[in-house]
């Protein structure tokens, strides 16, 4: 801005009226918005690269009558205006950034909620709809019309509220904002004051614990999800179409119960790829898996949760699309593979563990934990994984390794946080910590210490006790070990997540293992836990034909439940 001023009071020739009009109207257009602020960038390249020497030569009072200083300034301008320009065309800034901003003109299908709001359209409910995010009303207004009208010379269905097409007080936006807030919590769902013509609530995916609050709220109940959002229908509405059959008693989600494809897709689903003309691409399949797991998150209120069919087939999906977000490598690999880690971490508490020698989910949730790098949690998500990690140890019943896991935690965190660390950290170390002292008290009075290595490690690894990580390392440790010891130390192993040392351990048992302790179905497994979906799925349909019992058949259809109807024989 100087430098135009300069320009224009200096000796030079003046700027042109077009020019001064570029500038004023993109400064303008910056001033509105945080996010408008790139516009201005390449206007004022352009313009410095114009007028700036002749403003540096006006401040200097005329001197020097050299031109190519002014030429190659106006070229490094005019270069730097056209790589802002492109960062922003081709997303490369936004990738550099790490944010999900996008760039481009037109309707994006894959962000906003159009899914529910063609749901509301087609269907003849009646009721009024309100979109969480008060910026989505527009389409809500647009696509969810077409609904049964009220009563005559009415609109089909009202909207509220938007507020970039209404004018409204503030009052009303402060309103829509303790809405928003109230409902990330299920006691906030269920009270939260609404105008009693609202029936239909419109959420957007990525709104993890408003969806997740919604599902265990009993004032509302899930009628629609797709790919980018969900839509819940009030309980407790007292409209006059209250008991209108036109709603589905239960989300009906077989649009997006596609199979997982051997490239790593979900059919109908094309996977995210950069590109040089779009460096930061959308990935459906991950915002896909996001708004699913939070849907299907076993419910808070219940303890332990009560089963859901629903909730169980929805996790199950998310665990399906996360994994197609994993192998796209769009998504920044700490996010996507911590996200897939907690959907079999819930997919567990959905299926249990049945009568596979492990619980497979829990060993796939610990395998993935393992591959994010949480020797640095200076950012947040990476502090939610490795407190996640965490309860996945608990969960697997593996107390020592827990606690391990939760000093770690601690010792990560950037230098502020470690000197003063969050209650919740401290909490979580501590009451494992006690726990831990407890389990050892209790085993080492009973005289397990005294115990033959095998009864030993079986008396640590049991539910009571947990210490799963003290047992690996004495088994390890041990100079000899019998055939079915070997296979226990494989099991130990292939349930925290370490499928290959668990092959190694399998290999090693031999031919001296038990029959029924079934090798084959266990190597079957630690190419499942490594990720490698499809060759365990081929291993158990060989197994199936050959050999068929409980365990095998429980693994094969929960593996082909995970990839889907369509990814090979049924």
């Amino acid at each position: 801005v100087l430098l135009q001023v300069a320009g224009r009071r200096g000796r030079g020739p003046s700027v042109p009226v077009a020019h001064v009009a570029w500038f004023a109207a993109f400064a303008l257009l910056a001033g509105l918005a945080r996010r408008n602020t790139g516009l201005l960038g390449p206007v004022c390249g352009y313009l410095l690269g114009r007028h700036g020497w002749e403003a540096v030569r006006a401040w200097l009072g005329g001197k020097g009558k050299a031109t190519w200083p002014g030429a190659a300034a106006a070229a490094g301008m005019a270069l730097l205006a056209t790589a802002a320009a492109a960062g922003y065309v081709t997303e490369a800034v936004y990738r550099f950034e790490r944010t999900t901003r996008r760039f481009g003109a037109g309707l994006q299908a894959e962000v906003y909620p159009l899914d529910s709001a063609r749901f509301l359209g087609a269907s003849h409910a009646g009721g009024d709809a309100m979109a969480e995010n008060f910026g989505d009303g527009g389409l809500l207004l647009y696509y969810a019309q077409p609904g049964r009208g009220q009563a005559a010379g009415e609109p089909a269905r009202r909207v509220w509220m938007d507020g970039r097409l209404e004018v409204h007080s503030p009052q009303r936006f402060e309103w829509h904002g303790r809405v928003r807030q109230a409902l990330r919590t299920p006691a906030g769902a269920d009270g939260v004051e609404l105008p009693p013509s609202v029936r239909f609530l419109v959420v957007r995916g990525g709104r993890e614990e408003t969806l997740a609050s919604l599902m265990d709220s009993r004032r509302w109940r899930l009628v629609h999800v797709g790919p980018t959002s969900a839509c819940f229908a009030r309980t407790d509405w007292l409209g006059r179409d209250a008991d209108d059959a036109a709603l589905p008693a239960e989300a009906d989600v077989s649009d997006l119960d596609l199979p997982l494809r051997p490239d790593g897709s979900v059919e109908g689903t094309p996977p995210a790829r950069r590109r040089w003309y779009r460096q930061n691409p959308h990935s459906v399949a991950y915002d896909a898996g996001a708004t699913l797991l939070a849907l299907g998150r076993p419910a808070r209120r219940e303890a332990p949760p009560a089963p859901s069919p629903l909730r169980q087939r929805l996790t199950l999906l998310a665990a399906r699309y996360l994994t197609a977000a994993c192998a796209e490598g769009v998504v920044p690999e700490d996010v996507a593979v911590g996200t897939l880690a907690l959907a079999h971490q819930h997919l567990s508490l959905h299926q249990g563990r049945g009568p596979l020698p492990v619980d497979v989910n829990l060993a796939r949730a610990l395998r993935l934990y393992a591959q994010v790098d949480l020797g640095d949690l200076e950012r947040v998500n990476l502090q939610l994984i490795a407190a996640q990690r965490v309860h996945a140890l608990v969960q697997a019943g593996q107390l020592d390794a827990a606690v391990r896991a939760a000093e770690e935690l601690l010792q990560a965190l950037p230098p502020a946080e470690r000197v003063d660390p969050p209650r919740q950290y401290l909490e979580l170390r501590d009451t494992l910590s006690r726990r831990l002292e407890e389990v050892r008290a209790r085993l080492a009075a009973a005289g397990v210490d005294a115990l033959p290595l095998p009864e030993r490690a079986r008396a640590m690894i049991a539910p009571a006790a947990g210490l799963v990580a003290t047992a690996l390392e004495q088994l390890r440790a041990a100079p000899r070990l019998e055939a079915e010891d070997r296979v226990l130390l494989g099991d130990l192993l292939l349930g925290s997540g370490r499928a290959e040392e668990a092959r190694a351990a399998y290999r090693a048992a031999g031919e001296g293992a038990p029959a029924h302790l079934r090798l084959d179905l266990r190597e079957a497994l630690c190419d499942w836990v490594a990720g490698d979906l499809f060759a365990a799925a081929e291993a158990l349909d060989g197994l199936a034909e050959r050999s068929p019992d409980a365990a095998v058949l429980a693994a094969r259809l929960a593996l082909r439940e995970l990839l889907g109807s369509g990814s090979g024989r049924p």
